[in-house]
């Protein structure tokens, strides 16, 4: 379980006593301030099963709430989070099985709650991500012990969708259904 209360958090402010005019068009800037203070509370369980010796199981779930508030003399900020930008459930199961020795395959299901108001670009604009199932697969083989090949299809369900917007690069990214094969030499 976890409780956090945050202060001094970033936002930005819209500056009209500093818009600039010229060439037909106006600059209004936004300076970012720490004006905003946060609650963040929730818990997360995670279990691992070892259902017989080549079959492992885990499951993982967490619940997130997040409030946020202007600090006292801050109106009109345009905020880089807010309630309803992070999903609220999110459930994962994942089986590793050992086929052989030298064989492996792993699956992981995972539900991920909606995103009512996911936060895009620098103005504030938002967009609902609706809640999704996805499945990923992996299958690897170990010919020899410094060498493994394996080959991973992730989102294997569903069309791409949106499942978060970093805070450095602030525009969405898809995540497609994709396949993709790996080497890995250790030495």
């Amino acid at each position: 379980m976890f409780y956090n209360n945050y202060d001094d958090l970033h936002a930005l402010e819209r500056r009209n006593d500093l818009i600039i005019q010229g060439d037909g068009y106006l600059l209004v800037p936004d300076l970012f301030v720490n004006a905003v203070q946060s609650q963040t509370y929730g818990f997360e369980v995670a279990t691992n099963w070892q259902a017989m010796d080549w079959w492992r199981l885990q499951l993982a779930y967490s619940y997130l709430r997040m409030k946020f508030q202007n600090k006292p003399g801050y109106s009109e900020l345009i905020p880089v989070f807010q309630e309803g930008s992070q999903p609220h459930h999110q459930i994962s199961l994942r089986s590793s099985f050992d086929i052989r020795h030298d064989l492996e395959f792993d699956l992981w299901l995972y539900y991920v709650d909606e995103i009512p108001e996911l936060i895009i670009g620098t103005l504030a604009h938002t967009a609902s991500v609706d809640a999704y199932f996805s499945v990923n697969a992996r299958l690897g083989w170990r010919p020899r012990k410094d060498l493994e090949l394996s080959l991973t299809g992730t989102n294997l369900l569903g069309p791409s969708h949106i499942e978060f917007v970093q805070e450095t690069y602030s525009f969405p990214e898809q995540v497609e259904r994709g396949i993709y094969g790996q080497i890995k030499w250790s030495f």
